[in-house]
């Protein structure tokens, strides 16, 4: 903050209309100063060594750099900058990447901007956000989960039920042709299936794949 206790805030967003925009409604908050508007990353890596917000708000064009990796980048090298994410795309694993990569706060532009203005007033003080949009998207996604019991996070990868019994069968060593009998699929969906499953992964064998089960306890049934 600046010596009068404002929050210096920079807007950088790839939309013209955005960032004046936000610029003008986010100046209207006694609380609140914006101190640059940019549109690419080294604009805003210019700014930021020149201005010293406390406060980046990005939404990057994804050709010049996404946000996550972006926000990466500052909590790397600009500790002390507060990165709150203010994208269109509510999606679990976007999301949870953009924490991941030390943003504090993740504010859907399908919000008014008095969400982005309470987010703003929270991070600065060390605290974390999400928009009531993104909030009821995960919500509701958790209530769909306890309840049907479909998908499970298993080392910050998301894993349906189906693909999991598939790694639990290949486990215990059935051939392709006998997971297909299992499912009642094609011989054809079970490869389209593991190959999937261990891009998702990120794995390249079958061997690391039982590893990987064996690790994290995965079981057929």
């Amino acid at each position: 903050m600046n010596q009068i206790g404002m929050i210096k805030v920079l807007i950088a967003d790839h939309q013209e209309i955005v960032r004046h925009g936000l610029k003008v409604l986010l100046s209207r908050c006694s609380e609140i100063k914006v101190v640059a508007i940019t549109n690419s990353i080294y604009e805003t890596l210019g700014k930021i060594r020149a201005k010293e917000p406390d406060v980046v708000v990005v939404d990057f064009d994804p050709i010049d750099i996404s946000n996550n990796k972006a926000t990466e980048y500052f909590s790397k090298n600009f500790p002390n900058i507060k990165v709150i994410i203010h994208n269109s795309n509510i999606d679990k694993k976007i999301i949870a990447d953009g924490f991941r990569a030390g943003a504090s706060a993740y504010v859907a532009k399908t919000n008014s901007v008095e969400y982005l203005k309470d987010a703003i007033k929270v991070v600065i003080k060390g605290e974390k956000y999400i928009g009531t949009n993104v909030a009821n998207f995960f919500v509701n996604n958790l209530i769909n989960e306890l309840i049907n019991g479909n998908e499970e996070m298993i080392n910050g990868v998301e894993l349906e039920k189906p693909e999991r019994e598939i790694i639990g069968y290949i486990c215990d060593g059935l051939s392709n042709g006998e997971i297909a009998k299992k499912f009642n699929i094609q011989l054809r969906a079970v490869s389209k299936r593991k190959h999937k499953i261990m891009k998702k992964l990120q794995i390249g064998n079958t061997a690391d794949l039982i590893k990987f089960a064996l690790i994290n306890n995965i079981k057929s049934n």
